[in-house]
């Protein structure tokens, strides 16, 4: 099993559209991720973390970044790469059993999936 991870609006219609907004990961890299936007949106950031992780389709876990307003996808974007720049340590997880492995996979989804996609949006706003 997989999840997916919108990044903007998508039309179905188009492939092109579709690989560009969208990325589908293994499960355990997937956790990985969620469990990384858990420690940089909890507990600060309740409504935007809401808005990614809502609870909605049984049979595919999924991100939703496609809804949030431009402040907030980039507020994300600044707080997860902020977190991946710093690796501070994270809440203890009894189900992790290599914890830097852990991380690295949250961190090379972000790095090699998401960011990428993110950097492409027409919400995205550069650093200053």
């Amino acid at each position: 099993m997989g999840a997916i991870v919108i990044i903007g609006s998508v039309d179905l219609d188009n492939p092109i559209d579709i690989e560009c907004r969208t990325s589908f990961l293994h499960k355990s890299y997937w956790g990985a991720f969620s469990d990384m936007l858990d420690e940089v949106l909890l507990p600060d950031f309740v409504k935007v973390h809401k808005s990614i992780k809502s609870e909605g389709w049984d049979f595919l876990w999924h991100l939703v970044f496609s809804e949030l307003p431009r402040e907030e996808f980039n507020l994300v974007i600044r707080l997860i790469k902020a977190h991946v720049t710093s690796s501070p340590p994270w809440h203890h997880r009894d189900y992790v059993l290599d914890e830097e492995n852990y991380k690295k996979m949250a961190f090379d989804v972000w790095t090699d999936e998401i960011e990428p996609k993110m950097m492409k949006d027409p919400r995205y706003e550069p650093a200053a």
